[in-house]
């Protein structure tokens, strides 16, 4: 047999490689050599390989050299692949000396059998079609550099490629391209009996594939060179009959999973016309009057054109060619073809083309990053850039073009409607633009963008109108939030650019301002981000620059003034305050990048030659001070009254020499002086209106405190002994807020707090005599005063004073508002007010007046104290009096209905939840929660909290080492309460609550599943504490296997899966500690800041200025942690799955398995972090020796590797964390012992298998067991599972010799079926 190297001729993929100069051939003259050896090959592209013929056959034949089994094999590849008899030979020597993997000699015997005959025709099938796209990359590689520069074999490359020219390449690849089209299918008939239904639909899928390549190069091939008016038309008439892609000649066998490559066909036909028709050239002829258009003398053409494209229209891959065509017609033949042109352009427009450009640009984005996507970038970037600048000057100021472009997909905007919520850019997306945007950086030019800003800019000015305004805010938040931010670290090739995008985003800037100086449009700080620190000190720095533009200036002091009033956090940024806190003082002063100190320069009379002000600039600087009067800065307004000459310079203009005003006159001095004026009316108000109190917060005589808390408290009573007077109530108001400060200072130095509920009760019973708009707010302050003091000690239900009198009262008043509540919310869903927000670029209307859902209202704080109440109560009964006696909890559920569904008042639901979690604690209290109906009230209103609003809210997750704000309010977190409610109820009602709770997981399973999956991906605290609560409640769940199977049975098998996997990634996360501080550190830094804050805050936002080893600290806290959280969910995910799993107690007597299924792979390596690995025993054995290494460093270091939240001593920490890792190790012990008899026992697992198994898992254990040995010896305390671990005593089949009784059961239990395996 002749040998299968030293092949005359190379394949196509070692041609290939060598171009790619990834051989050992690199010398510029080896490639030369090769080129011409092979570049007939290119040229002849895939007709190089020929179909079978008798004269071939016989050559085959009669060569002597071929061993007859080579000869066999060609001539069935030949007429498998309907492939030349010698090419075929060829073929298979090729892919012996490349690809095959077996020896030489063996392929002798190949022919004799048939399977292996067909094995080996299919992968040389895939070699074959590999080899033809080889050849096409070839070429491809050619066209991509032949003009480099930069590239080692420019010039052999540039030689090959002038060949190729000259002799016709694109004629004769259009032919193949024609060919491939109409190309008829093998069949088995004609192929033989391998051409299965399979190996017809491999062959089409090669074929698309080729006929993509085939337009790619030609599109790369008409971007060098120009295209001909005939050529340019035959292509139309030819991607016209064949559908762009879509009328293939065999169409039957198109797949789904073909579409992609279907709809890359039809992207690249569209470039090539749009680089036939050659934007670039049209914007020369525009701007370059010197120029004359290539079509401009080719009527007859452009009318056949027309002719064609007029008849476009039915598919989305036409909009992109009619759009380029319409404006090329409209430059060269305004109005000849208007009627054509309107055509065409209402055709595009129908057909969505900017969309349909931006679905191009992902799609030909979504692979590798080379020099056709890049091309194809820049020919759309030069359509869309002709576009807009015709765009801007013929259609502004037409409401129509507004609507049409809105909805083109082409602008900037939102993924999911939204309203009033703008403040989020979660939801964005850049649309075509954006993707431009990207272009234009990386080429440093910037045409599109600036008549972007200009366009975004006259829309924003002429608002116009409700829903074109909505329409407009994503493009406004992509400037301030992509733009902004970074514009200034572009790429730009020509002077001046930088300064004039600066200029034109500002200048929107204040357009926006402008438009509601009461409301802002959103929250510029939110959109900044990161960046926001960095454009502050370049607006300083325009500031205090000496030869920047005074409009600029100006813009920028006018955005500030604005900010102050509406960018509430966007201005504590600005202000820059630093604190310093002395003796509970704090002293504010102003840091570095603070925009007070620049104002000061501009109006300090004494650096006038330093820092030139104009009197518009003096006017703007003065106007900011005042907006921080009016609103109110007071930790600016005390840093401004401290600063030396402050009132002289503020007030100098008063005292100089005013113009009488007149009509060519500035008026800037005159408004310059009436802020002065309007800041000194102010501060005397202030001083007059707000005195100053002795400071009460510092007293160090704790008698004193006691008796000026008690003076308060009393007459506080008194006050309220008069309900019907006003000036009572309102005194008696305000010493209520002071009292709830005291209290909340000294609440470890008061009295007992019992004397100070009883005054509170009679103050409560005096308010609710009063009137209802009087007392509300007094109300709200008694139950916080009441909340507080429960919270100073904790009480039994029969030390607090008055206490059913008190629980009926909170009651009777938590139901008139719960029913206050229902009927609000339902108005407010009625008409629209709940659901959807007003513009908040709409001005016209009055704001609706809406229902307050808020932490301080009544209806939240009765239910705050209600919880603090029950909580008292120990065994319920009281609180089951109360409950039998007012229809609370119906009226609760139906509150609760209604807000869930409408996702509203979210501070009321998670009140409530917090409140029944605590009244569940009881047996009654829980039957009387699920007697209520609890479940039918909020089982599928529950849905709406994890699904995204109408109006967009977004349910971002707060920062990892943000603990407070996970604990904050939000609908994740009443999701996770709801959860925890859940298993609450499971757990003490059992089979009376068990119907509830399969109701419950079955609606949502999807998000169990997912929250389940989520760990592995997502380590925030609020992830993991949903899948910790998500565990507890299917451990509850997991007590009733046998019903759940019954009702639930395929959810029952995903949670069992879902488990396994959790207990993989819990494993994968805990054993590679620098991996997951990885993905720690990646959330922490994609956290955004939100800069919304209330307006009623006034403390500064000072960045804090921490050191590298208190961050190293912070983030090694957080890691810490997310790692105990880890643990838990595992000990729980653990436990659940032994419910699902034989009882070793059991599986050695008569036991039906068919109610276990196998829940792990018969494989025992570590696995990798990988969402695709099955889990097996590999998992739980690579679990153990994780928490066997945690041991380990424990050990080491006498310190736990990692502590919870909370503080606590290392021997606090190391003695409740021994246990839990323990008992993870006895769990996966436990499992995995159970899941290997019960293979052991499946008649189904070969014996093979079986005996595998044996050998390694019993290998496996036995090297782990002697780790866990050494730690036992050491005095590791017992594991909470060793109560409920079976006893390893010997039954039959598992005789085992008497263990140590000091041996833990978990090791006895090992040892035992080590050796029952080793038998």
């Amino acid at each position: 047999m002749a040998a299968a190297g030293g092949l005359d001729e190379r394949s196509s993929r070692e041609l290939w490689i060598i171009l790619l100069g990834r051989s050992a051939m690199r010398d510029p003259v080896q490639i030369k050599a090769e080129l011409d050896r092979y570049g007939e090959r290119f040229l002849q592209g895939l007709s190089f390989y020929k179909p079978p013929s008798t004269s071939s056959a016989d050559k085959v034949k009669a060569n002597k050299n071929l061993a007859p089994a080579l000869k066999e094999l060609g001539q069935r590849i030949s007429k498998f692949l309907g492939l030349d008899e010698r090419q075929s030979v060829q073929l298979l020597q090729c892919y012996l000396q490349d690809d095959y993997r077996g020896t030489q000699d063996s392929i002798k015997l190949v022919p004799q059998d048939e399977r292996q005959s067909q094995a080996l025709i299919l992968k040389i099938a895939d070699y074959y079609y590999e080899e033809r796209i080889c050849m096409l990359r070839s070429v491809l590689l050619l066209l991509t550099y032949f003009q480099d520069e930069k590239h080692p074999y420019k010039k052999e490359f540039n030689d090959c490629m002038d060949m190729l020219q000259r002799e016709d390449l694109m004629g004769k690849y259009r032919k193949h391209f024609e060919d491939l089209c109409k190309e008829e299918a093998p069949t088995w008939e004609t192929h033989g009996n391998l051409m299965t239904e399979r190996q017809v639909s491999r062959w089409f899928a090669q074929c698309l594939r080729e006929q993509a390549m085939l337009l790619e190069i030609i599109f790369l091939y008409y971007a060098y060179f120009a295209i001909s008016p005939s050529n340019l038309l035959a292509l139309t008439r030819l991607f016209k009959e064949q559908g762009f892609g879509r009328r293939q000649q065999n169409r039957h066998l198109v797949e789904q999973s073909l579409d992609p490559l279907i709809d890359r066909i039809g992207y690249f036909e569209v470039l090539i016309l749009l680089e036939g028709i050659d934007m670039d050239s049209l914007q020369d002829y525009v701007f370059k009057d010197e120029l004359e258009h290539p079509f401009t003398n080719e009527p007859q053409f452009c009318k056949d054109m027309d002719n064609i494209l007029l008849t476009f229209g039915d598919i989305p891959h036409h909009a992109p060619v009619l759009l380029a065509w319409a404006l090329l017609r409209h430059t060269l033949s305004p109005d000849e073809v208007a009627t054509t042109v309107r055509k065409m352009g209402s055709m595009a427009v129908q057909l969505h083309v900017f969309k349909y450009l931006t679905s191009m640009l992902r799609g030909l984005g979504s692979g590798e990053n080379n020099c056709t996507t890049s091309t194809a970038c820049l020919c759309v970037y030069s359509l869309l850039c002709f576009a807009l600048t015709s765009m801007e000057e013929h259609t502004l100021g037409k409401q129509q073009v507004w609507t049409d472009l809105h909805h083109t997909g082409f602008l900037p905007f939102a993924a999911s409607s939204s309203s009033g919520h703008f403040i989020s850019t979660e939801n964005m997306n850049a649309g075509g633009y954006g993707t431009l945007l990207g272009i234009e950086q990386s080429h440093g030019e910037y045409s599109v963008t600036i008549s972007f800003l200009r366009l975004v800019t006259t829309l924003v000015k002429g608002q116009l109108g409700s829903m074109q305004s909505q329409g407009l805010v994503p493009c406004i938040l992509f400037v301030l939030r992509e733009m902004l931010p970074n514009y200034h670290r572009w790429r730009y090739n020509s002077h001046g650019v930088r300064e004039n995008l600066g200029y034109l985003i500002l200048n929107l800037i204040h357009a926006i301002l402008n438009l509601c100086p009461d409301v802002a449009p959103m929250s510029v700080y939110a959109c900044l981000g990161s960046d926001a620190a960095a454009i502050r000190d370049a607006f300083l720095n325009r500031l205090q620059c000496s030869i920047e533009d005074m409009q600029i200036k100006v813009m920028i002091l006018e955005f500030l003034t604005v900010a102050v009033e509406t960018q509430p956090g966007l201005i504590e940024l600005f202000l820059n305050l630093e604190v310093k806190e002395t003796n509970g003082t704090k002293e504010f002063s102003m840091g570095q990048w603070s925009c007070l100190q620049v104002v000061l320069d501009l109006i300090d009379l004494q650096q006038s030659d330093q820092f030139w002000c104009t009197p518009q600039l003096h006017r703007y600087a003065i106007a900011f001070l005042h907006a921080l009067w009016q609103d109110r800065r007071d930790s600016a307004m005390t840093v401004l009254r401290t600063k030396p000459n402050f009132w002289e310079n503020l007030t100098a203009p008063l005292f100089g020499t005013l113009v009488p005003p007149s009509e060519s006159s500035d008026l800037s001095v005159l408004e310059t002086c009436a802020f002065i004026m309007r800041i000194i009316c102010l501060e005397i108000y202030y001083a007059i209106q707000y005195v100053h109190l002795a400071d009460v917060m510092h007293l160090t005589d704790v008698k004193v405190k006691q008796e000026l808390f008690q003076d308060i408290l009393s007459g506080t009573e008194i006050l309220f002994q008069v309900p019907s007077s006003a000036p009572c109530l309102q005194l008696g108001f305000m010493l209520c807020t002071l009292m709830m400060i005291l209290l909340r200072r000294w609440k470890n130095e008061l009295r007992s707090p019992e004397d100070i509920i009883k005054s509170l009760a009679r103050i409560l019973e005096g308010v609710l005599q009063a009137d209802k708009q009087q007392m509300d707010k007094v109300k709200a302050r008694i139950f916080s005063v009441l909340i507080c003091t429960l919270e100073m000690k904790q009480m039994k239900a029969s030390n607090i004073p008055q206490y059913q009198q008190l629980v009926l009262s909170v009651c009777e008043n938590l139901q008139d508002e719960v029913m206050s509540l229902i009927d609000e919310t339902r108005h407010g869903l009625t008409t629209g007010d709940g659901a959807e927000d007003k513009d908040s670029m709409e001005t016209d209307d009055m704001p609706r007046t809406r229902h307050k859902d808020q932490r301080d209202t009544v209806c939240v704080l009765a239910l705050h104290l209600a919880k603090e109440l029950c909580q008292a109560d120990e065994d319920g009964d009281q609180w089951l009096q109360v409950i039998r006696q007012l229809p609370v909890l119906p009226m609760l559920f139906s509150a609760l209905e209604i807000s869930l569904r409408g996702k509203q008042n979210l501070h009321f639901c998670e009140a409530s939840f917090h409140l029944l979690f605590t009244l569940a604690k009881t047996h009654q209290g829980a039957a009387a929660i699920a007697g209520a109906g609890i479940t039918q009230s909020i089982c599928l209103p529950l849905l709406s909290v994890y699904q995204l609003s109408s109006n967009g809210a977004s349910t971002a997750q707060p920062p990892l080492s943000s603990r407070k704000a996970v604990d904050a309010p939000s609908w994740p977190g009443v999701y996770r309460l709801t959860v925890s409610l859940m298993e609450r109820l499971l757990k003490t009602l059992r089979y009376n609550f068990l119907t509830d709770a399969l109701d419950f997981v079955g609606v949502h399973q999807e998000r169990i599943l997912q929250c389940l999956g989520a760990v592995r991906t997502v380590q925030s605290i609020s992830c993991l504490e949903e899948a910790d609560n998500t565990v507890c409640f299917l451990l509850q769940l997991s007590n009733f296997t046998k019903e759940w199977h019954f009702h639930l049975p395929q959810l029952m098998k995903d949670i069992q899966v879902s488990l396994c996997y959790l207990c993989q990634s819990c494993t994968s996360l805990l054993y590679s500690r620098k991996m997951l501080q990885h993905y720690l550190q990646i959330k922490s830094s994609e956290a955004v800041t939100s800069g919304s804050t209330s307006r009623g805050q006034r403390t500064p936002q000072t960045p804090s200025k921490q050191s590298k080893p208190e961050s190293e600290a912070l983030e090694l806290r957080a890691l810490r942690s997310v790692q105990h959280s880890l643990l838990k969910i595992l000990s729980k995910t653990l436990a659940a799955l032994r419910a699902f799993t034989p009882d070793l107690c059991q599986i050695l007597q008569p036991l039906d398995l068919a109610q276990y299924q196998l829940l792990l792979a018969l494989n025992f390596s570590t696995p990798a972090f990988d969402a695709d690995v099955v889990p097996s025993f590999g998992t739980f054995l690579a679990t153990v020796n994780v928490m066997l290494n945690m041991l380990g460093e424990m050990d080491k270091k006498k310190d736990p590797p990692f502590p919870s939240a909370a503080p606590a001593s290392p021997s606090e920490e190391s003695k409740n964390l021994k246990p839990l890792l323990l008992f993870i190790i006895e769990n996966c012990f436990y499992l995995s012992i159970s899941q290997a008899v019960r293979y052991l026992r499946d008649p189904s697992v070969h014996p093979r298998d079986k005996q595998r198994m044996k050998q390694e898992l019993g290998s496996e254990l036995s090297t782990l067991l002697s780790s866990l040995n050494r730690y036992t010896r050491r005095g590791v305390p017992s594991s909470p599972a060793a109560g409920v671990l079976p006893s390893p005593q010997p039954k039959s089949g598992l005789s085992t010799k008497a263990a140590p009784e000091a041996q833990e059961p978990i090791i006895q239990l090992v040892q035992a079926f080590i050796r029952h395996v080793q038998r």
